[in-house]
């Protein structure tokens, strides 16, 4: 067993979607996998290569802490913490298996149109319990 210093993200359904990364392999993160179902993850490029010649590791598992979790997907490495990352391994966990009460979530939220403020389309999300959210187009967070 080889061991690796590895930082992670806990993460929603859909979030590879969502943020456009794209899936080398697999599948992402989905309502499946919950609290009561088989512990997944889904790694970056970098953590499959160095650890699994040719870079499949899909139905391979990772130890976690005490939790050994099947990789259900390779996703394409991204930048995560600085524009001058240099791809390192890097784990997505499923929010719904990792949820801890103290977590701080960010939610980022794509429409097809502008952002309804009120009115006929709806409550003003940025009145919806918390006076410092801020709207930003997801685009701008990568």
């Amino acid at each position: 067993m080889r061991t690796c210093v590895s930082t992670y993200e806990t993460v929603g359904p859909q979030y590879f979607q969502t943020m456009r990364i794209p899936l080398v392999q697999g599948r992402d993160v989905e309502e499946r996998d919950h609290e009561h179902a088989a512990r997944v993850v889904v790694i970056n490029e970098t953590m499959a290569r160095r650890f699994w010649p040719g870079g499949d590791a899909l139905g391979r598992r990772v130890k976690v802490a005490n939790d050994w979790l099947a990789i259900v997907g390779t996703a394409k490495d991204v930048k995560n913490r600085s524009l001058s990352d240099t791809p390192a391994p890097f784990l997505y966990i499923p929010l719904l298996q990792d949820y801890r009460s103290n977590m701080i979530l960010a939610t980022i939220a794509r429409t097809a149109g502008p952002l309804a403020t009120g009115g006929a389309r709806g409550p003003d999300p940025r009145r919806a319990g918390c006076a410092s959210w801020r709207v930003r187009p997801a685009d701008a967070l990568r």
